[in-house]
């Protein structure tokens, strides 16, 4: 999620609901926590609307959906109009890969493939 002031935002997570911060990543200022149901999600700081062109959809909490093939899976929604904001992108080491989109309903989404 893309928020107006992260450091607030991480404080109450932390503080007041008592999550564990899972990583933070200082140039990029994404911090991602992990429910210990094992869902996770990501604070974005607000730089990030200028630092990365896609960051400008966000308009919430982007809802990200975990596949086992990105690719089979992107081009499954693009037949359902699905349109999507960015190339499958990922970490250098392969470990993630993502995607962004808009779906039918009007809702930004992102797809994401862990190989472990």
């Amino acid at each position: 999620m893309l928020v107006h002031d992260d450091e607030a935002t991480c404080d109450f997570f932390e503080s007041t609901l008592g999550l564990e911060r899972e990583w933070r990543n200082e140039e990029k200022q994404i911090t991602m926590y992990r429910f210990p149901s094992g869902q996770e999600f990501e604070v974005f700081a607000p730089a990030n609307r200028t630092q990365n062109p896609k960051y400008c959809h966000y308009n919430g909490p982007v809802i990200g959906l975990t596949v086992d093939d990105i690719a089979l899976t992107r081009e499954e929604l693009t037949k359902k109009e699905a349109q999507y904001v960015d190339p499958i992108e990922g970490l250098s080491d392969g470990s993630v890969k993502w995607t962004h989109f808009w779906g039918p309903d009007g809702q930004f989404y992102s797809l994401q493939q862990y190989d472990e």
